[in-house]
């Protein structure tokens, strides 16, 4: 599963990066006062110090690397804006195995076809709104009800990673021994373009990406 890092403004009130949806890998909500949409541009100086349009000081933003630990508790598997911005994997596996649909809907065409990055939370989006109302059933289900409390603090927007997203926490992070993945399939939430009994998975041994799973299949979901 996957969720969007969130930082905290100069005030200390939490700052929703862009929504990029926030799987874990294979996201939960947490929506609060200021937005920062787009790239950090500095908008003038106080004290010597840039600043964004808000008053935010741009050296009171925390930045993240690949692969540290994120303020949602999560493991950043993409950063932009020198790392300000980017999204994190669930902390752990969700499940052992689990189907990509639910068994009271197979095969249902879900219309979740997008692949890029930030598209895994409207492909979970759309899958949960065909599935059951048993979310603990199916791979999107599970992720769209994470909650990760890090420090009393809940967050969720989790969702089941689109493909593109689940490649890069398996080359960001299980190539590099990070975050206790399995060498096992692992789901997407990418429906396979044309073909509603299929999706996208990926191989986590390898590495190879399989674009047309049978939905019945029971893989690993983060």
């Amino acid at each position: 599963m996957s969720i969007e890092l969130k930082n905290n403004t100069v005030a200390g009130t939490a700052a929703d990066l862009t929504q990029v949806a926030l799987l874990e890998e294979d996201a939960i909500t947490l929506r609060v006062d200021t937005a920062i949409d787009g790239d950090l541009a500095v908008t003038g100086t106080v004290d010597g110090r840039d600043v964004l349009a808000d008053g935010t000081r741009l050296d009171t933003i925390p930045t993240y690397a690949i692969g540290d630990t994120g303020p949602a508790g999560g493991l950043v598997f993409y950063i932009t804006a020198g790392g300000t911005k980017g999204l994190e994997a669930a902390p752990s596996d969700q499940s052992t195995g689990i189907r990509w649909d639910n068994s009271s809907s197979p095969s249902q065409d879900t219309s979740a076809e997008s692949t890029g990055i930030n598209a895994g939370l409207m492909n979970t989006m759309l899958i949960v709104s065909k599935q059951s109302t048993d979310h603990t059933t199916y791979a999107a289900g599970l992720c769209s009800r994470l909650f990760v409390t890090i420090a009393g603090v809940t967050y969720g927007g989790y969702y089941l990673p689109s493909t593109y997203e689940l490649n890069l926490m398996y080359s960001n992070l299980h190539a590099n021994a990070v975050g206790g993945f399995s060498d096992d399939d692992y789901w997407s939430s990418t429906q396979l373009s044309g073909f509603a009994m299929l999706a996208s998975s990926q191989d986590f041994l390898q590495g190879n990406v399989n674009s047309a799973s049978a939905k019945t299949n029971t893989y690993k979901v983060r």
